[in-house]
């Protein structure tokens, strides 16, 4: 490896370190880093000249990657533009969904309850942008047609980039910040909103061209042809994730090389012919079909809106053209590292994307390919030329040849599919949380599909679209091909569905024990690798392995590789040790939801330590108490916090079913999510002030933890938010106070019952409170918060809500008497683990320790609250 090959690796290491830092260095940092590169450069150590460019290429690295991070904070907008009805004026970039076509719904926008689509700003208010910083926006009930290209007057509410912070969902800032969008907001129907230029884009003219044929599949050709994945509906995104195959329809590396390589074939042989009728000479033409090809993909790319993994394809295309071109002989390897820098260069936020890391893996693996294996020719010359005084001999040899040659290259096809699929299986598995066990065969049968007929047939579709030709019989044709496609993921995804066999995503570190076996059994062979591989399936084994196999003694043994004294010891050990209730407050904006785990079960031995000792095995939660308080809001378009927020941290902390929901009161933000969760995993029972939710009632779920009910004294409809059923929590002597949404009249009566009872207010004392009523005005009174005193008070609230909960007043007067004050919006979900000792009284400083996702545990510079 040169040395600027190991500079370019340390370059490219240090800039992906940068997606873990905490905050960005400052700009003094900055400066003393690029002014080390001056020196660095001008005094070299010539006795070490490897260890000066690493030198240089980590302080470069370093210093590009802060000043990209402050670009990206700099470049906000003005914070006199969010939370306020402001006009702005506008170019809109691509409309998400749905698709709003001229061709449909001319005069009505009936059916059409909502749209997203992105924004490049030009005015906001009086403030005029040069830079035109990218927006989202969403339109509830839009007043008129939106179409790529236009410029629009818009009435419109924005608020910085930000997301809900909840362990195992989306993040969608971190979405935002690797899109480059710097704000989002909605639009607000108004008789000032107005196109002020109609006139729609080329791409945006296509798509709708291709409405204009009311083909069954035309939003997966608009996927395939332009990009466009507005149209799919639930079903399509749900059948793309089973069946492994999203990749085929989002434009990307794949779809630039086919249509590179198809232009190029395309091109060679007219083009020898026309100059040959000029030049009777021989030219070197293959820098002219190089050049040809690569200007049709950037029209292509045009055509996919230039979305960013596209870019990153086209300007893999032209490092490769450049070196075709001037006959520059590179090897593989500085290729990828000259590649990865110009991307870094060119889209630094990129690397805050999944897509990227999947095109990072998948070019990667294709480059360990290439090195591992290599295709074998089946006939050579000297075979040709034994041949050649026999004519019939010869031609059988090159129909041989040519067979053989085409079986070594499908075979070798099937490897690397496999080989693809290997490799990004760790990353597939921790983003999506499960493997499309079809997911091979899926692609292994549409890949040659959609890249040798799909792609080209929709090319030259669209290319003579463009033109004026319409050729709608290439449509149709392409039409039908795609319905195949579609068949045949539907049977495939049928098969997983009906196999059963769905395996969730297991640990962070099982995952790197599995990237490190497949890493292992991909490379060449080496001293020792069949026993390492070997000692990590085992080992991938006895933490996967679901509770109800049943596994021998023996395989137990075998994967720990220890004395089972000993292991008896390990697990005896581990059975002392303190179990943990967890309490999560899931930051689900201006909603109310927590989810209370017993983790107990958690301590005792895995399987394999389990069998051996004929103990009961915990892999998973399903066997463990998990109770939910609140279910968080649903709104009428669908989206609900229990699908986005609830349902994936129990998918993810492998929770199968619920002991126990309680509903506080029966308004959307508390009960909104009840139907969903009802219908996607089992729940034993619920309480709500409709049945047996009232004072006095009281739920055990061990010796530890134990649920009172304090309010209401009677069963209520739950439509008021006083009628609220307020629970105290008691884990081990750590009391939370569950207040819901009840104010001034409920607290007041409250306050009076339970004086008249005991003759003090001991039954509301507690540690930790959740706020009522999100800390609004009209509840937390000062007797309330006197009462209850409690030295931890969580205010469920969403970040910049209408509202603006909690109230100043509010805050104030728990600051008088808590010690730590959290806010679900801003710190995101807040995770409160209690220590319960199974022998002996924990001390007071371990009861229990309070950690907030946006601050502690997931603490990113692009994840900061502005």
């Amino acid at each position: 490896m040169s040395v600027t090959d190991k500079t370019l690796c340390v370059f490219i290491a240090v800039f992906l370190s940068s997606i873990l830092w905490p905050k960005l260095p400052g700009v003094s940092l900055i400066v003393c880093s690029l002014l080390l590169v001056i020196f660095v450069h001008l005094t070299p150590v010539k006795s070490l000249p490897t260890l000066s460019a690493c030198c240089v290429g980590a302080l470069l690295a370093f210093a590009w990657a802060s000043s990209m991070g402050h670009w990206y904070s700099q470049w906000q907008l003005n914070d006199a533009i969010f939370h306020q009805n402001i006009i702005i004026e506008a170019r809109v970039t691509s409309v998400i969904s749905p698709s709003l076509n001229k061709s449909e719904q001319q005069d009505s926008l009936e059916g059409i309850s909502s749209l997203r689509f992105n924004v490049e700003l030009a005015r906001a208010g009086k403030y005029r942008l040069y830079t035109e910083p990218e927006v989202r926006l969403s339109w509830y009930k839009p007043s008129f047609h939106i179409q790529q290209g236009q410029k629009l007057k818009l009435l419109v509410k924005l608020k910085p980039p930000s997301s809900l912070a909840n362990p195992h969902s989306f993040n969608y800032q971190k979405w935002l910040a690797g899109k480059n969008i710097v704000a989002s907001g909605y639009v607000i129907n108004s008789p000032s909103n107005e196109i002020l230029n109609a006139s729609s884009s080329l791409r945006q003219r296509a798509i709708n061209e291709l409405a204009r044929h009311s083909l069954k599949t035309t939003s997966w050709l608009s996927a395939l042809s332009f990009g466009y994945r507005g149209d799919f509906s639930d079903d399509d995104w749900e059948l793309l994730q089973i069946s492994g195959t999203a990749h085929l329809f989002a434009i990307s590396g794949l779809h630039v090389g086919v249509v590179f390589s198809f232009c190029v074939l395309l091109f060679k042989r007219p083009l020898a012919y026309l100059l040959s009728l000029f030049f009777h000479r021989q030219l070197q033409l293959n820098p002219v079909y190089f050049v040809l090809a690569a200007g049709i993909c950037i029209i292509y790319g045009y055509l996919a809106g230039f979305e960013i993994p596209v870019v990153r394809a086209l300007i893999a295309m032209a490092l490769g053209v450049y070196l075709l071109v001037f006959n520059q002989h590179w090897r593989l390897i500085s290729i990828f590292l000259h590649l990865c820098c110009l991307i870094f260069l060119f889209f630094p936020l990129s690397i805050l994307g999944l897509s990227f890391w999947f095109s990072f893996l998948a070019v990667v693996s294709i480059w360990l390919f290439l090195w591992r294996f290599k295709a074998q020719g089946y006939a050579t010359k000297q075979t040709l030329n034994d041949s050649k005084n026999d004519s019939y001999e010869q031609g059988y040899t090159r129909v041989k040849s040519a067979f053989f040659r085409f079986c070594s290259n499908f075979w070798l096809m099937i490897k690397l599919q496999f080989w693809l699929s290997a490799v990004t299986l760790p990353l597939s598995w921790y983003a999506f949380g499960h493997i499309p066990m079809f997911g091979i065969i899926a692609n292994l049968l549409l890949v040659p599909i959609v890249s040798m007929v799909l792609v080209p047939l929709t090319l030259i579709a669209s290319a003579s679209m463009l033109f004026g030709l319409d050729m709608p019989t290439l449509f149709i044709w392409a039409d039908k091909i795609m319905g195949v496609c579609i068949d045949i993921m539907k049977y495939l995804s049928a098969q997983h569905i009906a196999s059963g066999f769905v395996v969730q995503s297991p640990d962070l570190s099982v995952l790197i024990t599995i990237a490190i076996v497949i890493l292992l059994l991909l490379l060449p062979f080496m001293k020792w690798r069949k026993r390492m591989v070997a000692f990590g399936c085992l080992l991938i084994v006895s933490k996967t392995i679901p509770d109800n196999m049943h596994v021998s003694e023996s395989l137990s043994q075998l994967a720990l590789g220890v004395d089972k004294k000993i292991m008896d010891k390990n697990v005896t050990s581990k059975i002392n040790k303190n179990a943990e209730i967890e309490l999560i407050v899931f930051d689900v904006g201006q909603s109310s939801a927590a989810l209370l785990i017993n983790q107990q079960t958690s301590s005792r031995p895995r399987m394999s330590e389990a069998l051996a000792m004929n103990l009961p095995a915990a892999n998973s939660h399903q066997d463990e108490n998990a109770w939910l308080f609140d279910t968080g809001s649903a709104s009428p378009s669908g989206f609900s916090m229990a699908e986005s927020v609830i349902y994936p941290y129990l998918k993810g902390q492998r929770v199968e079913r619920l002991s126990r929901v309680f509903i506080s009161h029966f308004d959307n933000d508390h009960a909104g999510g009840l139907a969903f969760l009802q219908s996607h995993i089992e729940i034993l029972s619920t309480h709500s002030v409709r049945d047996d939710c009232i004072a006095g009632q009281r739920w055990q779920m061990n010796k530890f933890v134990s649920v009172q009910a304090l309010w209401p004294l009677e069963q209520t409809s739950g439509d008021n938010n006083n009628d609220s059923c307020v629970l105290m929590l008691n884990v081990n002597g750590t009391k939370v106070l569950f207040a819901g949404d009840i104010e001034h009249e409920a607290e007041t009566a409250m306050l009076s019952y339970y004086s008249s009872q005991d003759g003090d207010l001991d039954a509301l004392n507690a540690d930790i409170l959740l706020a009522p009523h999100h800390g609004s005005e009209s509840s937390s009174t000062p007797a309330f918060v006197n009462a209850v005193s409690a030295q931890t008070v969580i205010f469920q609230s969403g970040l910049y809500n209408r509202w603006n909960f909690p109230h100043q007043k509010v805050v104030e007067r728990y600051q008088d008497t808590a010690q730590a004050l959290y806010e679900t919006g801003r710190n995101g979900a807040i995770r409160i683990r209690f220590s319960v000792s199974l022998h002996a009284k924990a001390s007071t400083d371990d009861l229990y320790k309070i950690s907030s996702y946006r601050d502690d545990e997931y603490s990113r510079w692009y994840f900061k609250v502005k």
